[in-house]
């Protein structure tokens, strides 16, 4: 429950502070896992949050960006991106689906939060 809670806390609108984007908050309770949580409740939670979930808007390694429209629950690091945007930055005519998992030499490097891109 306890890493439930945390993990609701952080990407949740506060008063005080803007929402955690997903990967962080992923990177946190990974990072606080040996001293605040138990470790086999860690890795449990973790295999059901996607990093990047579906609608996040991100920036390739080849400087495309995109939205991930879909999530592999053994694969979440290595989603598929619908590209919008080449990487001079250009709206494209027609998107492009760029699967990370059958293409490994993509990756994500940016999460954008919703007052970017």
């Amino acid at each position: 429950m306890a890493i439930a809670n945390n993990y609701d806390a952080l990407a949740t609108d506060r008063v005080y502070r803007k929402r955690w984007l997903t990967h962080e908050v992923i990177e946190f309770i990974r990072d606080k896992n040996k001293e605040a949580f138990d470790p086999e409740f860690v890795k449990l939670f973790l295999t059901n949050i996607a990093s990047f979930p579906i609608g996040s808007m991100v920036l390739l390694n080849n400087n495309e960006k995109g939205i991930v429209i879909k999530v592999s629950k053994e694969f979440a690091a290595r989603p598929v991106v619908r590209v919008i945007f080449d990487a001079k930055g250009q709206s494209l005519t027609e998107s492009i689906d760029r699967n990370l998992r059958e293409d490994l030499t993509l990756f994500i490097i940016k999460i954008f939060k919703d007052d970017e891109m």
